[in-house]
């Protein structure tokens, strides 16, 4: 795997699996399970140290271990419109460890979307050909409708800066927000939008010197 970081959701916080990655030295990020029975984590002295944090704050912790044993660092990220924080371990810096799980939760929002949002898993296409131009078509689909989306959000957010557009802005996805929001834009405030959205597209699609391969 080389410098490439293992990513795990929570039910692979287990000490021994967690001993065996720091062994063969792969690095890796697990999204901490707290609940009722919440992991013992020392620091160097073995003191156990609880995880307190605040609305709209982000703690992080080094040099910590995960029951008594595996070194790790701790990075916890409560933002606004959220029940509760992301609390994250990993053998990485611990904002870098944030990052790419971040990254990680847009990767699986993108995948939900595909299948609730534009019915990716209903493609039924009998030919192999067909159903690369299907997923292609929808692929596209969703790039745009991500891009208007993003556009939207932000411009509201901007406008306003209230609490419903902080959640929009947090808590749903691009698509989400283009298709289930119901949200109204003036004539004079959409068309700029779009152009800027059919531009980033553009780039996207035809880049600067080698243009994207599609069979559409």
């Amino acid at each position: 795997m080389g410098d490439r970081p293992l990513v795990l959701d929570r039910e692979f916080s287990h000490g021994l699996l967690l001993e065996n990655l720091a062994a063969e030295g792969v690095n890796f990020l697990i999204r901490l399970r707290l609940g009722s029975h919440p992991p013992v984590l020392v620091d160097d002295t073995g003191r156990r140290i609880e995880l307190p944090i605040a609305r709209n704050q982000t703690v992080s912790y080094r040099q910590l271990y995960y029951q008594g044993q595996v070194p790790i660092n701790v990075i916890g990220d409560w933002r606004p419109g959220f029940g509760g924080p992301l609390w994250i371990m990993t053998s990485l810096e611990p904002e870098a460890g944030l990052k790419v799980y971040q990254a990680r939760v847009k990767i699986g929002e993108g995948l939900k979307d595909l299948k609730s949002l534009l019915h990716l898993d209903k493609v039924m296409n009998k030919s192999q050909l067909f159903m690369e131009k299907m997923i292609a078509m929808l692929l596209i689909a969703y790039a745009v409708g991500l891009l208007v989306g993003a556009a939207i959000r932000d411009q509201l957010f901007a406008a306003t800066k209230d609490k419903r557009s902080a959640r929009l802005r947090q808590r749903y996805s691009e698509l989400f927000v283009l298709l289930k929001q119901q949200i109204r834009l003036a004539a004079t405030t959409l068309r700029p939008l779009i152009c800027k959205v059919q531009q980033s597209f553009a780039v996207l699609v035809l880049g600067e010197n080698q243009p994207v391969r599609t069979h559409v």
